[in-house]
């Protein structure tokens, strides 16, 4: 999944809308960055103009 952005401000566009499956593993903000908040699993979807596309995201402890 690739998504450059744009110009959030013109209302003309299309926004796309960003989820998370598991909010409490991975946190995405409205530009599509994801945060990472625990281990575990998440599907990151983004849908925009009736389109979508989605990813999955495993998120492991820090490995030293």
């Amino acid at each position: 999944m690739d998504y450059t952005g744009g110009d959030f401000k013109d209302p003309n566009l299309i926004q796309p809308v960003w989820d998370s499956s598991a909010p409490d593993v991975v946190k995405v903000d409205t530009l599509g960055k994801i945060y990472t908040l625990k281990p575990g699993y998440a599907d990151i979807t983004m849908s925009c103009g009736g389109a979508s596309a989605q990813c999955k995201v495993t998120v492991v402890d820090d490995i030293r």
